[in-house]
């Protein structure tokens, strides 16, 4: 939220700071938005809850029907496992508790105290829960003998026989990595365990965005997944012959005595015995295994969870595993991947269908180019900008997810001056499938919730940033004919070759390529006309503040650099000394990464005359381009080069706030002043910088290549200082306001309209159209034009 301007009354109500300095006192506040997870968990938890409860009566029902007894467990081992099978979840309990309390301490997780006990409510209730559905499938699964006696064995067997080459090949791979792998009997199931375990502290201690997705797709799963088993049940192929894992024949030997006890002794063996052997009973078809391990991977995917690569490798040597262990048939893997896929898209439809469909996420994700926000359309509606001109190109541009590089795109076809139309794009889990596999195809778009993709007429030109959107644009020249050119901003997934423009930067350390434009700075729409109507707009509500104003534009966590409550108020601090020594105000504008608990420490941290907006999702009211503007000076962190960009495209002086250390430390000087900064190893590095920050740390300093995502901030703000345009904060060696070059944009306009219209430069753009909203009917309405978005503090 915004503190307003004072007016002469207004400054009755300053507030004295207990350094003694004047702080304007904010007005009466809004109802501040309510965070996603928040919204979640409102109506997500009692639908997990209600869920269970169903499934539970189900059970009992079940039980009263068939006469069968619930029994107690007894201390027992994980088959297949020589642990227990109560420490996973106690694991997971402990050891969410002691990273919670960790997180808050260090203050990496930027929550208060009462944010920190309610999340461990709900994620107790959740492991509660969880456990009293493990109990009832395990009961559950205990009477399969006596519910439904008949055996589908010797059917699955005999596909198991015709496909025996694959079997083979199952082999020859588990083989392979039996030499490498230490311990290789344990890990058919303790894979499992490991990515279950770290699945919810990654998600729980995380942003939360796909937590209650996760626990409710794997809750799902195991309370459908019992009843599946009584559809066409079977024992295991083990009851023919055994597998290469010995630890795996062991229990599947007891499970086929339990299975043989349970049937042949009946109700009561089970009230006699059943807690003995309660998580021993066999159930071969489908794997819930395998369905429940891809749940877990898919939304540690979806997530962007550090762990996602780990829960694939497990994934895939679970499904190896289970046939070659035998505890499976080969025709049990694909049922139990159509069970998950059928119950995560339930669970999408229960909670929300992704991070566009419900409410974005307040934090961009690292690898956001650009800073300035663009409000999002409706559901499958389109945005055109401009009227069709005849022999004008028709230009069509993939709207990116991240807003950030969704601006970058939309400031160049802007620049271009053609008439051009905004794609809403929305995907299922599985484009990732066809990505990796270089299809140009539409099977993985959301066709739903995006905008139509209907030709004839194709575009001549697909302007487009992120991974997802190459998948479409591919097809979109496939179906032009190979007529459509595609421009990608950013950096590729797709190979260079198969591109027709590359719009990129230095810190993605690309190989150079014939289609690559490399740019020096990021593509922005901070043009001089929307500065000046910013300036216009917000000249009035700032007027009786003291001058000078600077501008304090305010990132977050990105890769290595994390923005701690620590580095928060250091930069209140730096910013409040800078202010006072030119007895100027602060105008101060968070933004999406910025974390609650940060923006508390640096407002805390603030003891001169300062105006503290609070970002808002989609705020009309944000003051970041309107700040820029009437800036005299402005400081940015170093973790948004947008944000930078954005501030060197006025003619004010910039300064640099550095936070972060470690192998990556933003400012190269600090290293001559402090030696420590890089000895990553000691705690007050490792404190201010955290696992994550580590770990991109570590990928900047590997050779780029596909699968490493990261990039190297440095390399764009060395080119800044170097030129003199910016500052670090507190450096004092110069001063001089140099014009930064702004040739980028020109350079891109140029580039793109030679391959479009070749023989031709760039020419004058043409006036700013009023753009059409087109709904997925076809009718029109006047909108804003996209030029003319507001909203801003979105960094890269």
């Amino acid at each position: 939220m915004l503190d307003q301007d004072p007016s002469a009354a207004d400054w009755a109500g300053q507030r004295k700071t207990s350094a003694g300095a004047v702080r304007i006192a904010p007005p009466a506040q809004a109802r501040p938005l309510p965070e996603p997870a928040a919204e979640m968990l409102r109506g997500g938890i009692g639908l997990v809850v209600l869920a269970v409860l169903i499934f539970v009566v189900l059970g009992i029902g079940t039980s009263m029907i068939a006469g069968t007894p619930f029994t107690v467990p007894h201390s027992g081992n994980i088959p297949g496992l020589h642990t227990n099978y109560w420490v996973p979840p106690i694991v997971a309990a402990v050891g969410y508790l002691l990273l919670q309390m960790v997180a808050k301490w260090i203050g990496a997780s930027g929550r208060t105290w009462r944010e920190v006990v309610k999340f461990a409510a709900t994620d107790y209730l959740l492991l509660a829960l969880f456990i009293l559905i493990i109990y009832v499938h395990f009961n559950i699964k205990m009477w399969l003998p006596l519910l439904n006696p008949r055996i589908y064995d010797a059917d699955y067997f005999a596909v198991d026989q015709a496909l025996q080459p694959l079997l083979t090949v199952f082999q020859d791979i588990r083989g392979a990595i039996a030499h490498v792998l230490p311990w290789t009997d344990i890990w058919y199931q303790a894979a499992f365990m490991v990515i279950f375990v770290l699945s919810f502290l990654s998600h729980a201690l995380g942003s939360r965005r796909f937590h209650l997705h996760n626990m409710f797709g794997v809750m799902l799963i195991e309370m459908v997944g019992v009843f599946t088993y009584m559809i066409a049940p079977a024992v295991g192929p083990f009851i023919y012959e055994q597998g290469a894992n010995a630890l795996a024949t062991t229990a599947e030997l007891k499970m086929l005595e339990v299975y043989q006890n349970v049937r042949d002794g009946g109700v009561a063996w089970i009230a006699a015995n059943g807690g003995m052997f309660f998580a021993e009973p066999p159930a071969a078809m489908p794997s819930l295994h395998v369905g429940c391990s891809l749940i877990i991977t898919y939304y540690a995917f979806r997530g962007r969870l550090w762990m996602a690569p780990i829960s694939a490798v497990a994934l895939t040597w679970i499904f190896i595993e289970s046939v070659v262990s035998r505890w499976h048939y080969l025709v049990d893997l694909p049922v139990g991947i159509l069970l998950a896929i059928a119950v995560i898209a339930v669970t999408n439809r229960l909670l929300g269908d992704g991070p566009v469909a419900d409410a974005k996420e307040r934090r961009s994700l690292e690898g956001a180019e650009s800073g300035t926000l663009v409000p999002l359309r409706a559901a499958g509606s389109e945005m055109a900008v401009g009227q069709p001109v005849a022999g004008q190109p028709l230009v069509w541009v993939l709207q990116c997810h991240r807003p950030g590089d969704h601006a970058q795109s939309l400031a160049l076809a802007n620049a271009l001056g053609w008439p051009y139309v905004v794609k809403k794009t929305v995907f299922h889990w599985y484009e990732l499938f066809f990505a990796l596999a270089g299809m140009a195809t539409l099977v993985g778009l959301n066709k739903r919730h995006s905008s139509p993709f209907a030709g004839p007429p194709w575009p001549d030109l697909v302007i487009l940033a992120g991974r997802q959107n190459e998948t479409p644009a591919k097809w979109i020249r496939k179906k032009s004919g190979g007529r459509a050119k595609i421009v990608v901003i950013g950096r590729p997934w797709t190979p260079q070759p198969q591109l027709d423009c590359l719009i990129t930067t230095p810190q993605f350390r690309l190989p150079k390529h014939g289609v690559q434009l490399l740019n020096r700075f990021p593509l922005h729409l901070a043009t001089k006309e929307r500065l000046s109507a910013e300036a216009a707009a917000w000249a009035p509500r700032i007027g009786n503040l003291p001058r000078p104003w600077i501008a304090l534009m305010v990132g977050g966590s990105s890769g290595p650099y994390v923005f701690s409550r620590e580095s928060a108020r250091r930069l209140g601090r730096e910013a409040s000394d800078f202010a006072r020594a030119q007895g100027g105000t602060l105008l101060v504008s968070t933004s999406a990464r910025t974390t609650k608990g940060a923006m508390r420490a640096l407002e805390a941290a603030i003891d001169v005359p300062c105006q503290f907006y609070r970002f808002r999702e989609n705020d009309p009211d944000n003051p970041h381009l309107g700040y820029l503007a009437l800036a005299d000076e402005i400081i940015v962190t170093g973790d948004s080069l947008s944000m930078l960009t954005e501030a060197c495209a006025t003619d004010r002086q910039v300064y640099i706030f550095e936070f972060g250390g470690g192998l990556a430390a933003m400012h190269s000087p600090r290293v001559q002043r402090d030696p420590r900064i890089r000895q990553w190893w000691r705690w007050s590095q490792l404190k201010d910088q955290g696992l994550l920050g580590l770990h991109y740390a570590i990928a900047i300093h590997l050779p780029p290549f596909k699968l490493n995502r990261s990039r190297d901030l440095r390399l764009i703000q060395d080119q800044v200082i170097a030129s003199g345009r910016a500052h670090w904060l507190g450096d004092s060696s110069g001063t001089t306001v140099r014009a930064l070059p702004s040739d980028d944009l020109q350079r891109a306009v140029e580039r793109v309209r030679s391959l479009v219209q070749p023989g031709k430069g760039a020419g004058t753009r043409s006036a700013a159209a009023t753009p059409i909203v087109q709904g997925p009917t076809g009718a029109s309405t006047t909108g804003s034009p996209a030029v003319g978005a507001t909203g801003a503090g979105q960094p890269a």
